[in-house]
């Protein structure tokens, strides 16, 4: 028995008042109150201040060099209506349908490579090399090649996507499984679980919060490399406009389409961090 139960069990019965619990949680609550409403406030006046003088700046900053927050709303709603290349909306669409396959094929890919890696001792030994050498490879460095492969074409932004964001899948996953693995193996020798079953019901779970912790470092893999290879690959979607603003020189126009990437990336960050949170309820993050 732990030495923490046996201090516990060997208290007098008269020490412990359902109350005291209660009150000592209550205000462990006050305090964990108080310590992150001064945090907030303070985050909130900093970005107050970083806006207002961002604004102020555009009464002297050339508007060229600089452009303002006010003028980056209005830029907004103009150019999700219209652009040198069509509407924003439809460059948006077009970036998203490439996030889509190339983000999705990585998620197939890299879950399942990184379980088979992480609960198999083999082919630890054998993708590990290969795994690590990809993840720090220069992956900017294969668009030219893609392009001779691929052309320009959707073939060619896809397998970017695929290839910058799969890396952290697959290491997330394997340390995840690995864990997993080794962690109840015992139990699993001790109750003769079969391996399906004891695959399915111990090591998957376990694993998930990894898992999900990679898929969320990949979101913004996916996103850049998506922007990249659309400035690079044919001047599509957000990138190719991206592009288009840049060389007009219509600053504010450019940092309302990466005011509006950014919005979506932290969109699709914060629901794979509700998935987290639903999915891992018994994982403490804080």
């Amino acid at each position: 028995m732990p030495l923490a139960l046996l201090k516990r069990d060997s208290m007098p019965i008269a020490a412990v008042e359902p109350g005291e619990g209660r009150l000592a949680r209550s205000k462990a609550a006050t305090v964990r109150r108080r310590r992150t409403v001064p945090t907030t406030v303070w985050t909130v006046v900093v970005g107050a201040v970083i806006v207002g003088v961002w604004q102020a700046s555009g009464s002297f900053a050339n508007p060229i060099l600089v452009s303002t927050p006010s003028a980056i709303l209005e830029s907004i709603p103009q150019t999700f209506l219209h652009g040198p290349q069509g509407a924003l909306s439809s460059a948006l669409g077009a970036t998203m349908l490439d996030v889509l396959y190339g983000f999705g094929a990585s998620i197939i890919v890299g879950v399942s490579v990184g379980y088979l890696i992480g609960t198999s001792t083999v082919l630890r030994r054998l993708l590990d090399p290969i795994v690590g050498l990809g993840n720090s490879s220069p992956t900017i460095a294969l668009l030219p090649l893609l392009i001779v492969w691929f052309g320009f074409g959707i073939t060619s932004r896809v397998l970017f996507i695929f290839v910058v964001s799969v890396w952290a899948i697959i290491i997330n996953t394997s340390v995840g499984a690995r864990i997993a693995h080794e962690r109840y193996m015992d139990l699993k020798v001790a109750f003769s679980v079969p391996p399906r079953r004891y695959l399915s019901r111990v090591v998957v779970p376990g694993a998930l919060p990894y898992v999900l912790t990679g898929l969320r470092i990949a979101t913004a893999h996916a996103i850049i490399a998506a922007i990249i290879s659309g400035s690079e690959l044919g001047l599509n979607g957000i990138g190719g406009l991206a592009e288009q603003y840049g060389s007009q020189f219509l600053t504010s126009d450019l940092l309302g389409v990466v005011v509006l990437t950014t919005v979506i990336a932290l969109i699709l960050y914060k629901a794979i961090e509700v998935a987290r949170n639903r999915f891992c309820s018994w994982v403490n993050y804080e």
